[in-house]
């Protein structure tokens, strides 16, 4: 791994996460426009009157003001022995020289100067079979685009992949709807998701709203772009979570030598906790956490024996929401099973 930057990447860090913004170059849009219409015919972009005040506004921003620069930075964090991949830019499809279905892009008057991800990840020395996990925001091209190469083959192939559930289901729903889309044509980004999804079925794994990633990272569902959209609030650790003011109550099923410090954690910020029993790795411990909670006894705090599959973390959560606990999250561990709808045997969040 490379300490140093370079104009493809930039290395910093977050507490104790080690972090790399990537570009995986830009695509160039004929106008503002575009974007806003659409459907504008090409007649349509040239003859549109562009506003003088806009124009004045992108030349003293040093911006050009006949096309808009939209630049695609990917992220990577590194936690641990994990190497997590924050979407995979538009892969081969960057090339300008690939041709692509008409309307993939979904607007015209597009050009492609991108497909720089894996060279700049190299650049950082980071190999793409470095890759142990890929977080999808969602599926359009310029986020889904590199995980599969010109032979629809895995680009990152010891990675597994994750994404919100909402956006998955509606990819692959028999009739997406698409009544508030303004693109022309939808079908061929559905086709292309399709196609991608069946290529690495056996290694998707789906979160639901407020489910905590690698204990680093709480998945937020932002309908709107996409129905399914993730924002991703990044943590460098499980009490930064707690402390952030995000959550109102927290399940622990991590390793069990993390109950205490966590638990007390919770306690001290006004927080309800659930630990996965044992409640500590040691009597002491256990002492400590239970003497916590007598401080702040308006807190509810249970400590349960529990296997916490996603099916029955989905189960807890959906409880605690319907009594009122409207932002739970779930913390687990590397062999303690996964986050909702992951399965048990490829679980990996650890706090």
């Amino acid at each position: 791994m490379k300490r140093n930057q370079s104009t493809g990447f930039f290395n910093f860090k977050l507490g104790s996460l080690f972090l790399t913004a990537l570009t995986d170059g830009h695509v160039y849009v004929k106008r503002i426009r575009p974007v806003q219409k659409p459907e504008s015919t090409a007649k349509e972009i040239e003859d549109t009157l562009r506003s003088s005040a806009v124009d004045k506004v992108l030349m003293e921003s040093f911006v050009p003001v006949d096309v808009v620069d939209g630049a695609l930075n990917m992220l990577v964090v590194q936690k641990d022995d994990k190497v997590i991949l924050i979407d995979t830019g538009f892969g081969y499809m960057g090339n300008a020289e690939v041709s692509l279905p008409e309307n993939l892009m979904m607007m015209p008057g597009i050009v492609r100067k991108a497909g720089k991800l894996l060279e700049n990840l190299l650049d950082a020395g980071i190999t793409a079979d470095d890759i142990t996990d890929i977080v999808l925001t969602h599926a359009h091209i310029d986020h889904l685009g590199g995980i599969l190469d010109p032979a629809g083959k895995e680009v990152f192939r010891n990675a597994a992949i994750h994404m919100s559930r909402v956006e998955y289901d509606f990819w692959t729903s028999q009739q997406p709807d698409f009544s508030n889309s303004r693109a022309i044509d939808n079908m061929p980004s559905v086709q292309l998701a399709r196609y991608t999804f069946e290529k690495v079925k056996h290694k998707l794994n789906f979160f639901i709203d407020g489910d905590v990633l690698f204990d680093c990272m709480q998945a937020i569902i932002a309908p709107g772009h996409t129905p399914g959209q993730a924002m991703l609030n990044i943590f460098s650790d499980g009490e930064e979570l707690i402390r952030s003011g995000l959550v109102d109550a927290v399940i622990i099923a991590t390793p069990h030598y993390q109950h205490t410090t966590l638990g007390i954690a919770a306690l001290k910020q006004g927080v309800h906790a659930m630990v996965e029993k044992p409640i500590s790795s040691h009597k002491a411990d256990a002492e400590r956490l239970v003497a916590a909670h007598k401080k702040f006894p308006k807190i509810v705090f249970r400590s349960e024996k529990v296997r916490m599959t996603g099916a029955k973390s989905m189960e807890i959560t959906g409880t605690l929401e319907l009594h009122g606990v409207t932002r739970p999250v779930v913390l687990t561990g590397a062999f303690n099973g996964g986050y909702a709808g992951m399965p048990e045997a490829s679980a990996s969040l650890s706090a």
